[in-house]
């Protein structure tokens, strides 16, 4: 219940804890329940006990059964506490295996997801290609027209985008990263973002030479749609995109059998976009779940997966009227 000590002015002051005050006050409390219904046995007994040879006998008796009484108010206290504590264990338990069943059913739909993505991607691919030569022939053909120009350019930009959602597929069902390297985060991002279409709204908040070890292809890409989530909100808001994209350093909580905290990278992406409402905030992370309607439904939860891969984790930090932070953090890699 005594909490470590404190030093104030060189003198050490013992910390007390606030729950060993409330204990106390139990203990007073119940021990001054009994003394009352002692009181009322006593003077019933001293009445009853008039006519006794030394009615002092029934005095002592009470006052010898006193601490008797005091253990028992310590007894009902500890056993009121070691109730509670049962109960918020219990509580605590019944908590962690609904996170984990559900952390479970969410695994297997994941893993269930990457399967039908990796057959449906190889089939796809095969197909795309053909169409892709057959348009660049057609191209060449030095008889078409404007109108059949701007068909073929059509064409073009669906034949990407299929390859776009080829590749997050593809990526969604590959599995740990592939290459660990030192990146100087700073640097790395600024030429990384200037190759997207949002770079130019986004602005960096990097301390100068700040590294990390990652797999920079998935976590590029990660990054990548995070940017690009932010940019599409200001626009659906009507907003001229305004994207922060900062790292800092943090502690994560302490996992795993050594039970010590360990060091991770936290990357923040904050937008100016009207934010997310609470129902679609709680499936943001849902495989297959989106609100765009050229969307896959699979950028998020490959955010998640890509961070999970790093040893670390992606979350909605915060959403409103102002707009919404992301977070995605990047565990030491050794």
């Amino acid at each position: 219940m005594i909490a470590p000590p404190i030093r104030t002015a060189g003198l050490a002051l013992p910390r007390v804890s606030p729950r060993f005050w409330q204990r106390l006050w139990q203990i007073v409390a119940v021990f001054a329940a009994l003394m009352a219904g002692l009181g009322c046995l006593y003077l019933v007994a001293r009445y009853l006990a008039s006519g006794f040879h030394d009615p002092r006998l029934v005095l002592h008796f009470f006052l010898g059964i006193t601490p008797l009484l005091a253990l028992v108010a310590i007894w009902v206290v500890m056993a009121i506490e070691r109730k509670r504590l049962t109960e918020e264990d219990l509580l605590g338990a019944l908590t962690r295996l609904g996170v984990a069943q559900r952390e479970l059913a969410l695994n297997q739909r994941l893993a269930a997801v990457g399967e039908v993505a990796a057959t449906i991607s190889h089939e796809l691919r095969n197909p795309l290609g053909t169409i892709t030569s057959s348009v660049e022939v057609l191209s060449r053909n030095p008889g078409l027209g404007p109108e059949a120009e701007e068909d073929v350019e059509r064409i073009r930009r669906n034949i990407r985008r299929c390859g776009r959602i080829i590749d997050i597929l593809l990526d969604f069902a590959r599995q740990g990263a592939n290459e660990i390297v030192p990146v100087d985060l700073g640097a790395w991002l600024g030429a990384s973002l200037a190759e997207q279409s949002f770079g130019r709204f986004v602005t960096l908040e990097i301390a100068q030479g700040m590294q990390i070890r990652c797999d920079p292809s998935r976590l590029q890409f990660a990054i990548h749609n995070l940017v690009d989530n932010a940019g599409h909100a200001a626009e659906a808001a009507g907003r001229t995109p305004r994207i922060t994209l900062r790292a800092y350093r943090s502690t994560a909580p302490a996992t795993g059998p050594s039970g010590q905290a360990r060091g991770q990278t936290v990357i923040e992406v904050t937008d100016n976009g009207a934010g997310m409402p609470p129902e679609l905030r709680a499936r943001a992370f849902d495989p297959l779940f989106t609100t765009k309607g050229a969307g896959v439904g699979l950028g998020l939860p490959l955010v998640r997966r890509v961070a999970q891969m790093h040893g670390g984790d992606a979350w909605i930090a915060q959403s409103g009227a102002a707009g919404t932070v992301m977070r995605l953090s990047v565990g030491d890699q050794t």
